[in-house]
């Protein structure tokens, strides 16, 4: 800059720096304007994430000896599923669900807590609808309704 202002007058060399660090001022400031307009754009559009896969809506109802299941859970998975942190569990409520889950073959555990003796709680649904279970629902595109009508003995 000085090489540059070598033949003016003091007066025109300060005048003439005045207006280099104005420019230099207004060019950072359009920069950073610019930045942060890029910054609030991004934040506009939903986030994609590849490692998400995408999930299908399944409601359904769940009885036990023909009751509904006042309070419980219902979880769906799939070894993959289990693998990659994704296994879709919700609570039933009335005898109702709804959660979103990836599409596929899964395997499906019910359970329901309740006092069996005084401060003792255990889950009431037979093993082989939870910890060892043979129920199954093959989710595909679309709503879906899965009903789950549980016996005892």
């Amino acid at each position: 800059v000085n090489a540059l202002l070598a033949g003016i007058t003091p007066k025109q060399r300060d005048t003439e720096k005045a207006r280099i660090s104005m420019k230099r001022s207004h060019n950072c400031t359009a920069c950073l304007a610019f930045g942060v307009l890029v910054l609030f754009s991004a934040g506009c559009e939903p986030p994609t994430d590849s490692r998400i896969p995408p999930r299908d809506q399944v409601s359904g109802a769940v009885t036990l000896d023909g009751d509904p299941i006042d309070k419980g859970s219902i979880t769906f998975f799939a070894p993959d599923d289990v693998s990659r942190g994704i296994q879709a569990s919700t609570s039933i409520k009335n005898g109702k669900y709804e959660l979103l889950v990836t599409p596929g073959k899964k395997k499906v555990k019910i359970s329901k807590v309740a006092e069996t003796r005084p401060d003792v709680f255990e889950n009431i649904v037979p093993a082989k609808y939870n910890s060892a279970t043979t129920l199954e629902a093959d989710v595909s595109a679309g709503n879906q309704q899965f009903d789950f009508e549980l016996k005892s003995k």
